[in-house]
């Protein structure tokens, strides 16, 4: 039977049960330190060159960045991709969190928010003698699950109705920018300046090659590029291409290039389309949304729980 414990109710350090399985198992969930609030991240990919929300005055901070997305494939395996993204941080009271018990521990302990946002958390997990245990920081990632009466919650929709569960951050501290080097700056505007060129379809009639590939034609400054764009094959992920007549004597020519072949900067700047900045802004003090607890902390802490349980 699933019932609901209130995260103002737990202390810091003690371990609560959620669930015990048939087999006598047990699982909980422990909070790292008493929580007064607790920082909710959402991670949401950029579309079409685009975040999904900007400003509100209930985030306790947002800012871009690199996401790192895992994927299989059933010959490959587990693989990587970089993918630009914005990140929204959301301030609430711990007496509007509760925990959803008598579910099984996996590492993703559900949660209610304001007793009407259900939201699926991801948290490190560690097993002992005692049980598994579920590690709560003061800052949590969190995935969607639906509402209170499990509908489907959309993402504009949903950072509004975080918002208006949130504390207020012009209360909570001081205005402050995110600390984020050029290098990091470059490569943001590097990924998000694909997706910003291939939407912008009545612009897009010329490409860039990279460094390392080249259209077949004799060595010259013009081998990268630029080419006309022919047709943009979306489902592919390539674009079908033809260099200027005055770079290659293959005139007639016509070349399907990846999209990881072209230089998307170079390809925005010679089109006249623009690309955003990294952009990032923090309404509370930097340190609780960008340290919190180590990971050795919280193993350690949870070393001494079992040694007590047992």
């Amino acid at each position: 039977m699933q019932e609901r414990l209130k995260l103002s109710e737990l202390r810091g350090g003690t371990p609560e049960l959620v669930h015990t399985d048939n087999d006598g198992s047990k699982s909980y969930v422990q909070v790292m330190q008493s929580l007064s609030t607790l920082l909710v991240q959402f991670n949401c990919r950029y579309t079409n060159g685009s975040a999904a929300g900007g400003p509100n005055e209930g985030m306790a901070a947002w800012f871009d960045d690199v996401m790192e997305l895992k994927h299989y494939n059933p010959v490959r395996g587990k693989f990587w991709t970089q993918r630009p993204g914005r990140c929204y941080i959301f301030q609430i009271p711990a007496e509007d969190v509760e925990i959803i018990t008598g579910k099984s521990s996996c590492s993703y302990p559900e949660v209610m928010v304001d007793g009407d946002i259900h939201l699926c958390l991801s948290c490190s997990c560690s097993a002992g003698s005692a049980g598994a245990f579920d590690l709560l920081h003061p800052r949590m990632s969190a995935s969607v699950v639906g509402d209170a009466d499990g509908g489907k919650i959309r993402i504009r929709a949903l950072l509004k109705r975080m918002a208006e569960a949130a504390v207020t951050p012009t209360d909570q501290g001081i205005v402050t920018e995110r600390p984020v080097s050029d290098d990091d700056r470059a490569f943001f505007r590097r990924l998000v300046s694909g997706q910003v060129v291939r939407k912008n379809k009545t612009k897009f009639k010329k490409l860039m090659l990279d460094s390392v590939h080249t259209f077949p034609s004799e060595p010259s400054e013009t081998e990268h590029g630029p080419a006309d764009v022919l047709q943009v094959v979306g489902r592919r992920r390539i674009v079908r291409a033809k260099p200027d007549k005055d770079q290659t004597e293959h005139i007639f020519s016509t070349y399907d290039v990846k999209y990881s072949e072209i230089d998307w900067m170079k390809t925005a700047e010679i089109c006249g389309i623009s690309v955003p900045l990294m952009l990032s802004q923090v309404n509370i003090p930097a340190a609780p949304v960008f340290e919190g607890s180590s990971r050795e902390a919280a193993l350690e802490m949870l070393r001494e729980t079992v040694r007590s349980e047992t």
